[in-house]
C-alpha cells in the first residue's frame, strides 16, 4: 500500500509505503520495520518540536559535511542552540557538542581506543582534561 500526495504540476509523489509489514517514509522499498529516507545530505530523520518553535528533539544522520549521526536537543529551533550527542563527522569518535547560534563546539570526545577527552578532540590517554578543573567541598583541589 502506498500513500501519495500532489506536488506542483499535479504530479503524484509517494510519501508513505507499507510493504510486507515494513513501513517506509521517503522510500518505496523499506528494508527494516520502520525505514525513513531523506534524499539529500541535510535531512533530519525525525523532529519532535514543541509549539511556537521553542524546543525540539531531532535524530540527525548523513549531514552534507560527512558521515554524522546524532541525537540533537535544541532549546530554540530557529537559533539552533542546544546539544548534540553522537558520532562525529570525520571519524568514528563519539562526541558531545554544544551548539550556540548554529555553531558546534566539541566539548567531550570518546575515541575508538576508549580515550576520553574533555577540552580536547584528540585525547592521548584514558582521561585527558585540557583545562583547569576543580574539586570542592572537602576534596579542595584546584589545578
Amino acid at each position: 500500500m502506498t500513500l501519495q500526495s500532489m506536488t506542483t504540476g499535479d504530479v503524484l509523489v509517494d510519501t508513505l509505503t507499507v510493504n510486507g509489514g515494513k513501513v517506509g517514509i521517503g522510500t518505496t522499498t523499506p528494508s527494516k520495520k520502520f525505514h525513513i529516507y531523506g534524499d539529500n545530505g541535510t535531512d533530519m530523520l525525525g523532529l519532535i518540536e514543541s509549539p511556537n518553535d521553542s524546543a525540539s528533539l531531532a535524530l540527525i544522520t548523513g549531514q552534507a559535511s560527512g558521515d554524522y549521526a546524532a541525537l540533537a536537543f535544541r532549546r530554540i529551533q530557529t537559533s539552533g542552540d542546544g546539544w548534540n550527542f553522537g558520532m562525529g563527522p570525520t571519524n568514528n569518535n563519539f562526541v558531545v557538542t554544544s551548539r550556540v547560534s548554529n555553531t558546534n563546539t566539541d566539548r567531550m570526545v570518546i575515541d575508538t581506543s576508549g580515550n576520553v577527552g574533555i577540552g580536547t578532540t584528540s585525547p592521548t590517554s584514558l582521561l585527558q582534561i585540557s583545562s583547569r578543573f576543580k574539586f570542592d567541598t572537602t576534596g579542595r583541589m584546584d589545578w
